[in-house]
């Protein structure tokens, strides 16, 4: 009986030491997993507005990119007006009289972007008015561009008669890209009065 005390007792003192190993060991397991569980709950909690941040700044440099392109075709498009003008003495002849509906939207924007960076600068004029000329409009690289052109007269006490040309490039996703300017003819010459992006 004794050496079977004796076998209980170092089974005892055995067992108690194996299962207070698993009783620690099972806490600091749960604690890794819970720990592992915040981190990567951190990690996506940081991880997705950082994501998000990175894909507009993707999209805004994309229509920075775009809008500059449109600035640069409009550009483009307003010095041919302004060319084709002097060697027409006038308005092209082959710009239509009047608005065409396939420029309306266009036109549209880019008379609105200019009245809204000077509301005197068109004279009043807008793309509705029957004495206004456009271009024939022009599609290429997912970009619409059109020139308008109107005689303004002459100012009072003006020794000119005053142009203006209004070159807009569209994007099929709205970003335009505008560039007018004022022309003064005299005795049939044609004379940059002032002109610029807006």
């Amino acid at each position: 009986m004794i050496r079977s005390v004796k076998i209980d007792q170092h089974n005892m003192s055995a067992h108690p030491e194996h299962h207070h190993g698993q009783i620690m060991r099972e806490p600091q397991a749960g604690f890794a997993i819970i720990s592992v569980l915040v981190i990567v709950t951190l990690l996506g909690a940081i991880a997705v507005p950082l994501l998000n941040t990175v894909h507009k700044s993707r999209e805004s440099a994309v229509s920075l990119r775009v809008t500059s392109h449109l600035g640069h075709e409009a550009r483009e498009n307003f010095e041919l007006g302004f060319h084709m003008t002097k060697l027409d003495g006038g308005i092209p002849s082959f710009f239509k009289t009047g608005i065409s509906p396939s420029v309306i939207p266009i036109g549209t924007a880019c008379f609105k972007r200019i009245n809204a960076v000077d509301n005197e600068y068109l004279g009043g004029f807008d793309i509705f008015d029957p004495n206004i000329h456009h271009s024939p409009m022009t599609v290429s690289n997912n970009r619409s561009v059109v020139t308008f052109a109107y005689d303004n007269g002459r100012k009072t006490g003006a020794v000119f008669e005053e142009l203006v040309i209004v070159s807009c490039a569209m994007s099929e996703t709205g970003e335009i890209g505008v560039y007018a300017g004022k022309l003064g003819v005299i005795d049939g010459s044609f004379y940059p009065i002032n002109y610029g992006q807006f």
